[in-house]
């Protein structure tokens, strides 16, 4: 049932750590778990199911042992990004200010000792890939439509994945940019001048199922949810370093 008021929210982490354990270096994978309206149900498939599922499916990739990084990776499903990116702003502080957690964990209620990795780190050794609503296949597009988004100082990124995108779906996935960020939890990254990217779909302004009752699995298209799985899969591994099996 819809809830109403103020609760607890949790972050959910995982973490792969790397070959090179020596290293400060960490790629955050992302994705937000909640959902609204505030009034009536609130299914969220695409926002942000969608982008949950494909975080779920590149974890139990790395859980099987299916492949292995240099740099670790930290798998995070974010709470309450709806109200206001409170779980990737207490993440992210705790990343670059571990000294900093309880008071962190106190002021939102949303991220335990354990959902960092515990210690510091400096903003440039952090990047982020971050997934919201990757699975509507907007009527207005010709062709299956991804859109990453981010400031062009980190641009590495954006670049890696549509590098990723070509290996993996040729020319199945058109890649289009946007330099204008905002809305999402990569802004969370992006405002401590941390490297990070959102994947979303390439027409998400036109959902007309946006923070509505109907935002439910017949709007998903699960084709598009593994093509941009795949790029951003890809993307992961080219920045977090794939090691040989």
């Amino acid at each position: 049932p819809p809830f109403r008021g103020a609760a607890p929210a949790t972050n959910i982490v995982a973490y792969a750590p790397g070959t090179d354990g020596g290293s400060e270096e960490l790629v955050v994978l992302g994705a937000h778990y909640d959902s609204i309206p505030k009034y009536g149900h609130a299914p969220g498939a695409e926002d942000n199911g969608s982008g949950l599922a494909a975080l779920l499916g590149i974890m139990k990739a790395f859980s099987e042992g299916r492949v292995q990084t240099k740099t670790s990776v930290a798998f995070v499903a974010f709470a309450g990004e709806e109200a206001g990116l409170y779980g990737s702003e207490a993440y992210i502080r705790g990343l670059l200010h571990s000294d900093r957690m309880a008071e962190t964990s106190d002021m939102y209620k949303c991220v335990p000792p354990q959902a960092t990795t515990g210690r510091s780190r400096p903003a440039d050794s952090i990047k982020a890939i971050v997934m919201d609503e990757i699975g509507w296949q907007s009527p207005s597009l010709a062709s299956p439509t991804v859109n990453l988004e981010t400031y062009d100082w980190t641009s590495e990124i954006m670049e890696q994945l549509a590098h990723a995108s070509k290996d993996h779906n040729g020319n199945a996935l058109a890649v289009v940019h946007s330099n204008n960020p905002f809305g999402s939890d990569h802004m969370s990254f992006l405002d401590r001048n941390v490297p990070a990217v959102l994947t979303i779909n390439g027409d998400d302004e036109a959902y007309p199922f946006y923070h509505t009752s109907g935002d439910e699995i017949s709007q998903v298209t699960g084709s598009l949810v593994a093509k941009v799985a795949k790029m951003d899969m890809g993307g992961l591994l080219r920045l977090a370093g794939l090691e040989a099996a």
